[in-house]
């Protein structure tokens, strides 16, 4: 594979490159990078090359990382409460009794842990962070209308702002529309909550010591994620 930079470089060569220079801006390459220079060192010190200001930063890092685990665990579990599709779920409680009261708390909850989740992403940065925000914010793009008409907004930073009587007046069809069913908005958002997951708990366990073969291999280096890094 070539790296779309101008140039002849095979992605080894680049990846190869003196750590000494600027990030590549794509923290999977830099991490391969870094290793890459530990082993050189090792290889030829026998000694290891990892100093106290990599430990602070590794520590800072895997923080960030674990944070973000945990804020989309919070979202991951109000999106399963509306999505389930048992008599007991919350849209088959709300359909029988008349009452979306528990439904639009729920969906309260769902934007707090929507914000802390992306929040969390965007301390943490990345570009895999990064192109799973601009995801979110394309599936908000698409039901924008469906949204906004229920009291959900996106600010600028891309988190969501609730319109609390918009939301509590909203017709329980348009509710579940978004909310309540297997291809819905909130569906998407959950999806990608479980890549997020995974794509953090890949880095906690890189920096627990896991080897970063498992880390490239859970992107590959085809994608475009990694090309026209330079």
């Amino acid at each position: 594979m070539r790296v779309a930079n101008g140039d002849n470089t095979t992605l080894l060569d680049y990846l190869n490159k003196s750590t000494s220079q600027q990030s590549s801006g794509n923290e999977i390459i830099d991490l391969i990078r870094q290793h890459n220079a530990s082993n050189s060192i090792l290889n030829t010190t026998g000694k290891s090359g990892t100093s106290s200001s990599d430990s602070t930063a590794s520590d800072k890092a895997k923080a960030g990382y674990a944070n973000v685990i945990e804020k989309t665990n919070g979202l991951q579990e109000e999106a399963t409460a509306l999505l389930g599709s048992t008599e007991t779920s919350l849209f088959a409680k709300a359909e029988a009794s008349g009452n979306t009261e528990d439904v639009v708390k729920s969906v309260e909850a769902f934007v707090s842990d929507y914000n802390s989740m992306l929040t969390a992403m965007n301390n943490q940065g990345g570009e895999v962070n990064k192109a799973y925000a601009k995801m979110m914010s394309q599936y908000y793009t698409e039901n924008k209308d469906a949204l906004n008409a229920v009291g959900i907004t996106q600010n600028e930073n891309g988190t969501l702002s609730v319109k609390e009587e918009t939301l509590k007046a909203a017709p329980l069809s348009s509710l579940k529309s978004l909310f309540g069913s297997e291809k819905s908005y909130l569906a998407s958002i959950k999806d990608t909550s479980e890549k997020i997951e995974s794509n953090a708990q890949a880095y906690v366990d890189y920096y627990n010591g896991g080897t970063y073969n498992a880390l490239k291999g859970s992107y590959g280096l085809s994608g475009s994620l990694f090309d026209s890094q330079s």
